[in-house]
């Protein structure tokens, strides 16, 4: 069973969509303590994760679009044909 904060992110996603998202996706966050960038060139780092995460869901569309919002910016949404990606200036992502 879902919770609370997936069950959020599910219903908004179906109510902006009117379709319920087929797949749902997280990645904790992580910051490195030491070493960055240096455990590709055999140095020490020192990697850790936070309390913080990404949460995505999303449903296949026919068509090329891209659509996505954002909870944490109530009336924050992009769309833009795949695969180029070209924001507007006036974006707030």
């Amino acid at each position: 069973m879902p919770d609370a904060r997936t069950r959020r992110l599910i219903a908004a996603f179906t109510k902006a969509y009117g379709h319920a998202p087929v797949r749902g996706v997280r990645a904790p966050g992580r910051v490195n303590l030491i070493g960055e960038h240096t455990d590709y060139n055999d140095g020490f780092c020192l990697p850790l994760a936070i309390d913080r995460e990404v949460r995505v869901v999303l449903r296949p569309r026919r068509d090329r679009t891209v659509r996505v919002l954002s909870l944490e910016q109530p009336g924050a949404s992009e769309r833009w044909a795949w695969p180029t990606r070209r924001c507007r200036k006036t974006s707030r992502w």
